[in-house]
């Protein structure tokens, strides 16, 4: 390490150096710290990428597959150029031209139950950029096992979640008391739900950052906490949670957060909505008989939202902001909802189950029963779960 304590090695980390929380000495600690990234991807290449310009002194990378056209737009590290070349070729390549001072092992494979251990076991930092659960669960176990600090992320649409864990504490909880069951990996897949590009940068640089804390051992990190990240609406929870034994209590204190996360809240849905008895239903300007036609609702079980009242009269207001009154006796208990975004249906009431199906924004769909922030609901084809996050009329 003496002899790259020269002037150049003191410019190029000097930024870093100059943190009282870094110096030489930290400096040092970066140069000695051995991380392997598992996954080459949205996630991958931006850990890969600012652990190279730390100074980090080993990296492994660990990926299988090759770039195709639709990488480009999340995966930072890639170009035109590169595609139908192995991730990890390019990615080792293009990291040794941003710093020499950094050795990059490459693993051209999946990883599994099989080598899982042989690799794991040479690093002090294991970062998940996988997309599927049996590996992220697979590093989980093996971190476990080897006692390493494991961080692992997931992204999906606005959203991403990170994970933090040291497993030398071993009264902390792994990321099955958090999962309990293995879910599905079609909530990880982009293909399906789609992926903004710069959240994988997000939350990428988040993982790079709880490595080189852990590494320098300063700050508080993210040990036996979740932190949840919505980007569409630019909301941040962090979530305590404990080992299997607690985790009836981290799923309702999760629910809630979800919840909070709603841009209209569970308390403004669930006011008080009412919905049409009839195929024809006459809309007036005022709350009497007397009073003239304003419009003809032309749409049985539409769900309308009270917001007066007046004797026998209420006056309704729909998911297009159009309003008027109407007679109690043609409207009835809600039992149904609007759409207000495109959908997705899944199999249970948790956004890790499995999808079966999109629904379209302004879709009517009828509800069966409805258990905090999620309905049960049935379209001609099918029934499942629906997240109420933007949606109109659940009761």
């Amino acid at each position: 390490m003496k002899k790259n304590l020269n002037k150049n090695f003191l410019e190029k980390y000097s930024r870093q150096i100059v943190i009282k929380d870094v110096g030489i000495a930290g400096q040092k600690k970066i140069f000695l710290s051995k991380i392997l990234i598992i996954g080459a991807g949205g996630l991958g290449c931006p850990v890969a990428d600012y652990l190279s310009r730390a100074g980090v002194g080993t990296i492994g990378i660990v990926d299988f597959d090759k770039v195709n056209l639709s990488n480009i737009h999340r995966q930072s590290m890639y170009s035109l150029k590169d595609i139908g070349k192995f991730k990890v070729d390019v990615l080792c390549n293009k990291l040794k031209n941003v710093n020499l001072d950094v050795k990059v092992k490459k693993y051209k494979l999946k990883i599994s139950e099989k080598n899982v251990v042989k690799i794991v076991n040479k690093y002090d930092v294991i970062i998940d950029g996988s997309d599927n659960f049996k590996t992220k669960f697979l590093l989980n176990k093996t971190s476990i096992k080897f006692k390493k600090y494991f961080i692992s992320g997931s992204i999906s649409k606005f959203d991403g979640h990170v994970f933090t864990f040291d497993f030398k504490n071993k009264k902390g909880p792994c990321l099955k008391c958090f999962y309990q069951s293995l879910p599905s990996d079609d909530t990880l897949n982009c293909e399906f739900d789609g992926i903004l590009g710069p959240v994988a940068g997000i939350v990428g640089n988040i993982q790079a950052n709880e490595a080189l804390k852990k590494v320098l051992n300063i700050g508080k990190n993210l040990t036996s906490n979740i932190l949840i990240l919505n980007l569409k609406d630019m909301n941040f929870r962090k979530v305590k949670f404990f080992k299997k034994k607690k985790l009836y209590m981290l799923r309702i204190i999760f629910i809630l957060i979800l919840v909070l996360f709603n841009t209209q809240t569970l308390s403004e849905n669930t006011d008080y909505f009412l919905m049409l008895k009839y195929n024809k239903v006459n809309v007036r300007y005022g709350p009497s008989s007397e009073d003239q036609i304003k419009f003809i609702y032309k749409k049985k079980y539409l769900p309308l939202k009270v917001v007066d009242k007046k004797e026998n009269f209420r006056k309704v207001i729909d998911h297009k902001n159009n309003s008027g009154w109407i007679h109690i006796s043609q409207l009835k208990s809600v039992k149904s909802l609007i759409v207000l975004e495109d959908k997705i249906i899944f199999k249970k009431n948790s956004m890790y189950s499995k999808p079966l199906a999109k629904l379209k924004k302004g879709k009517l769909v009828k509800v069966k029963k409805c258990k905090l922030n999620w309905c049960k609901i049935s379209t001609n084809q099918l029934t499942g779960w629906l997240n109420t996050n933007n949606v109109w009329g659940v009761y």
